[in-house]
């Protein structure tokens, strides 16, 4: 099974709605050290907005990274506004699906970007890890982390320093997964 395959249509959903919104899922690297989980992707489908995937690219370029580094996806596979009751169920079901994405991707380390992704696993520490299971069932750990979503720089006034920590918090995670390395096997 591949990331794409994984990432495509949910048939547990309760919404459905991700038949009728493709979302795009951002992986430019062949074996990606680090995966960025985002929230959730915009009312279009995508996962950063334009000018958010700007600021997203200046980030990777501070934390001396390129997008052939990473993979992202958002922890929700509808947008926000679709999702609405049924939220726990959903929740389940999301969650079950990035773990399966992990799985496959098998990072080194995971940067998870807005309150909303860093509770989706349970977060409540800066850093810890996360159990995956590879497509052959074996067991990991990887390096996780949490940071501000990228949109938050706007939100900010476009205060710099929130894009400062972002890339210091994905430096953090690259040196944690050797951003040179393979991917895990």
């Amino acid at each position: 099974m591949e990331a794409a395959t994984a990432y495509g249509d949910c048939a547990e959903c309760e919404n459905n709605i991700n038949k009728a919104i493709p979302v795009q899922s951002i992986t430019h690297g062949r074996s990606p050290n680090i995966a960025l989980i985002t929230d959730a992707p915009t009312a279009n489908g995508r996962l950063l907005s334009v000018k958010t995937e700007d600021v997203m690219a200046e980030i990777l370029e501070l934390a001396e990274l390129s997008w052939e580094d990473v993979y992202m996806f958002a922890a929700f596979r509808c947008p926000l506004g679709y999702i609405g009751e049924g939220m726990a169920n959903n929740v389940t079901y999301c969650r079950g699906r990035a773990r399966r994405i992990l799985g496959v991707i098998r990072p080194k380390g995971v940067l998870l970007m807005g309150r909303l992704s860093a509770s989706f696993f349970g977060a409540g520490e800066k850093d810890f890890t996360i159990p995956v299971a590879s497509p052959q069932k074996a067991v990991y750990r990887v390096s996780a982390r949490t940071s501000y979503h990228p949109n938050y720089y706007f939100m900010s006034g476009r205060n710099s320093a929130v894009k400062e920590a972002i890339a210091a918090d994905l430096r953090s995670i690259a040196t944690k997964a050797g951003k040179s390395g393979k991917r895990q096997e």
